[in-house]
């Protein structure tokens, strides 16, 4: 079987974003359409992801959350750079520098191939999830539920705690089972460090590990607060639309 290749994953996801670029110009849009993406592909026992924005992948094993996604936000960037004033602080800082349908390249990062081992879980989800419930709670949800139990109860989860103006939650979940002894064979979790985190976690950072896809030139301060800027703007426009309606 041949194995999946990082690159074409890039690509089916930069052809959806060039799809956008045409919608809107087919339709004459003042702002083009804009969404965030994470993508799993599971190939034999394997399990390759990539992500544009800040839906996030959350890969649990036994009762640990092995990897998860980093944000393509200014607020996670800082985190990740230690930085206490990247860009300006008059941008909202949870607003992305990056997304599918963005004026510029989008920043992709691309993670696997990883080896799955019996039990292991993984949960794709928009920031409805997230946004309102803690990471923690959603590991120990996935750890200790089966599957068809634990996602309604974390779709509720969010819900409540989100209230009224709750954002949509969508969620996808899986747990992989062995199809035989082969697949079973034991990978430590140091083992899974280097590359699985290069891209979740450093992936922002521009440097990159294997499997990464970031180019240093998207990611320095200037492109960022265009990007915000940008982003801001067809915010207000936006709501300046919505208002005169």
């Amino acid at each position: 079987m041949k194995k999946i290749s990082p690159s074409l994953v890039q690509e089916a996801i930069m052809a959806g974003h060039h799809q956008l670029l045409r919608y809107a110009s087919e339709k004459g849009l003042i702002d083009n359409p804009r969404t965030t993406l994470i993508a799993c592909i599971l190939q034999g026992n394997m399990a390759y992801w990539a992500h544009c924005g800040d839906s996030r992948l959350y890969f649990v094993r036994g009762k640990k959350l092995i990897a998860r996604t980093r944000d393509h936000s200014y607020s996670e960037l800082q985190q990740t750079l230690g930085h206490t004033g990247l860009p300006n602080d008059r941008f909202n800082r949870n607003v992305l520098f990056t997304c599918l349908g963005s004026p510029g390249k989008p920043v992709v990062d691309t993670s696997g191939p990883l080896l799955l081992q019996e039990g292991d879980r993984i949960l794709l989800c928009s920031d409805g999830l997230w946004g309102t419930v803690e990471d923690d709670v959603i590991t120990d949800n996935l750890a200790s539920s089966p599957i068809a139990e634990a996602v309604p109860e974390l779709v509720e989860v969010a819900l409540r705690n989100g209230g009224a103006k709750c954002d949509n939650v969508t969620i996808i979940a899986m747990e992989w089972e062995s199809a035989s002894d082969e697949d079973k064979a034991e990978v430590s979790t140091d083992e899974l460090g280097a590359e699985v985190f290069a891209s979740t976690i450093q992936a922002s950072l521009g440097g990159g590990g294997p499997g990464d896809n970031v180019d240093e030139d998207d990611l320095d301060e200037a492109a960022i607060e265009r990007s915000i800027r940008e982003i801001n703007e067809a915010i207000r426009r936006s709501a300046n639309g919505t208002r005169k309606a």
